[in-house]
């Protein structure tokens, strides 16, 4: 006799799918709530974004923000791009932990309840989601980064060989307390004061109200730093990153004006730098130039008009000589300790500021004038910038 075993798990598949059926209904519905949760948290960011940010816009006065103007355009734009039953929880205009003079953050926060569809029967009728976009306004005086506001900001050292024609109109400042400040006939001064009786007489910057030992306390102002990488150049880091990424760059090492067609230069190596013409007659115009490794040497032989922004991101020195009338901002901050930003050229009158950890001056030259430098940015006249940001730096 036969024994057909196969007849003894008759059913049996069937009380399995009957025991998983339920489990798989129950992850179905959990793909599909939890799916529309992550569809409503992408819209409710898309509209905080585009409060934020519009709301930012509509409130930036340029050295004020009036929040109330910002608030009513936050919610012109929430109740235009919401796409559900999105609401306001908050519009706040907060402080910087960093830099709270001139850095604050226009922040939205909106709610949404979002309805269950599988949840519901276990009680969970809708699940409220919330997000929330951070707009960074940093205020920039006269469209210019608070570390340009002084006509010569140095960390490590200052030297000057000075003279009866060399006049110092502007803020001489140091960002650190240890410098070394070296004047006229090789006398030393150090920021503990010490200096000899022959110094005392001869041993002092020449300007309009007199004259000034540029190592003194009252010249140490921390609230500038000269690197790049420190928190109160944060948006000053990010403007020349953007720079160097959204410009093409220019090859070669040797750059003349020819080169500053445009209103950003992004130069990945030059040796040479010459200025051999008025390449931009308009005194309202600005062209920056950011050059990334090389040692730079500026050749001054026409008058500048327009105002030069040369920033140098290399460890090696800026060095400058000729002849002219300049409109120029020359920052370098990676400079390595043998090197310094090296003034030299005969009888220019300079209008700018100088920024580097060690800045050298030694040829005669007419006056030096302070000159904000007056960046170009994405928002055109106005005197701050604006990006999304984080939580780090938000004085909550």
């Amino acid at each position: 006799m036969r024994i057909n075993r196969g007849y003894s798990q008759r059913g049996a598949f069937l009380i399995l799918v009957a025991f998983l059926l339920p489990l798989i209904m129950a992850m179905l519905g959990f793909v599909i709530d939890f799916g529309n949760v992550y569809w409503h948290k992408s819209v409710l960011q898309n509209c905080a974004d585009a409060s934020a940010l519009g709301g930012a816009k509509a409130g930036d006065k340029g050295k004020t923000f009036k929040k109330s103007d910002a608030d009513s355009m936050a919610d012109k734009l929430l109740a235009k791009n919401k796409r559900y039953d999105s609401k306001k929880k908050s519009y706040q205009y907060l402080g910087s932990k960093s830099d709270p003079k001139n850095t604050h953050y226009y922040v939205v926060t909106l709610t949404e309840k979002v309805p269950m569809y599988f949840l519901k029967y276990f009680g969970y009728k809708e699940m409220e989601i919330e997000a929330s976009c951070n707009v960074k306004v940093h205020k920039t005086g006269n469209g210019s980064f608070p570390l340009f506001d002084n006509l010569i900001t140095f960390s490590k050292e200052l030297y000057v060989v000075n003279s009866d024609d060399k006049i110092f109109k502007g803020n001489i400042i140091h960002t650190e307390k240890n410098v070394v400040t070296k004047v006229a006939g090789y006398y030393e001064y150090y920021a503990n004061g010490s200096r000899s009786e022959m110094a005392k007489e001869k041993g002092l910057l020449h300007t309009p109200n007199g004259s000034i030992w540029p190592n003194d306390s009252s010249y140490y102002k921390p609230e500038y730093a000269v690197e790049l990488d420190a928190p109160q150049n944060k948006a000053l880091k990010e403007y020349i990153n953007n720079i160097r990424s959204t410009t093409t760059p220019t090859n070669g090492q040797n750059i003349t004006t020819d080169n500053l067609k445009n209103q950003f230069t992004y130069i990945p190596y030059v040796s040479s730098f010459d200025i051999n013409n008025d390449f931009d007659k308009n005194p309202n115009n600005t062209h920056v130039v950011v050059i990334d490794s090389g040692c730079v040497n500026i050749h001054i032989n026409s008058d500048v008009t327009c105002r030069l922004i040369i920033i140098s991101l290399s460890t090696d020195g800026v060095h400058v000589e000729g002849t002219g009338k300049v409109h120029m901002t020359l920052y370098a901050p990676n400079i390595n300790q043998w090197d310094s930003l090296h003034w030299n050229p005969n009888g220019v009158e300079f209008y700018g500021t100088m920024i580097a950890p060690k800045v050298s001056i030694e040829a005669s030259t007419r006056s030096f004038t302070y000159e904000s430098p007056n960046f170009p940015g994405e928002n055109g006249s106005s005197n701050s910038s604006m990006s999304l940001a984080d939580d780090e730096d938000i004085a909550w």
